[in-house]
């Protein structure tokens, strides 16, 4: 399996979770409970590290949709480990989306946002400000 040869060399495996779907999101912000406990299992089946966020999501989304990475992301530290370390949670923000409320999400338990900048570096400083308001720098990746 890619995600032990990968984690023996000591690089994180992180599936990508997206959704373009403010549909589809208010379906699964009632099923929260049973996303994550799925999760869980295919992160315990595989061997993952944890998983990576990417909603494509509307403005008014941002407090709901950082209550669902919240409640992901606690369950997933009060799980048991896997090979030793907790399913770790990351969310992808970037200065040209729409869910720029981090606030919302940078002081849950979420462990990292990582920052897709790279698609418009002339709006950069402008996020890493935002997001350095948000949170603490260690969780901005």
């Amino acid at each position: 399996m890619y995600s032990q040869s990968y984690l023996q060399s000591g690089i994180g495996v992180y599936p990508v979770i997206t959704c373009h779907s403010s549909n589809f999101m208010s379906k699964a912000y009632i099923k929260v409970n049973t996303i994550a406990s799925r999760l869980y299992s295919i992160a315990y089946r595989l061997n993952l590290t944890g998983f990576l966020f990417d909603y494509e999501g509307n403005a008014q989304d941002s407090v709901q949709y950082g209550q669902f990475l919240d409640t992901i992301g606690k369950y997933f530290k009060a799980a048991p480990p896997i090979s030793g370390r907790a399913v770790q949670m990351y969310m992808a923000v970037a200065d040209w989306g729409n869910l720029r409320n981090y606030t919302a999400y940078g002081n849950k338990s979420i462990d990292g946002l990582v920052q897709m900048g790279t698609y418009s570096p002339p709006f950069q400083p402008i996020l890493m400000d935002e997001l350095a308001a948000a949170t603490t720098p260690e969780k901005i990746v």
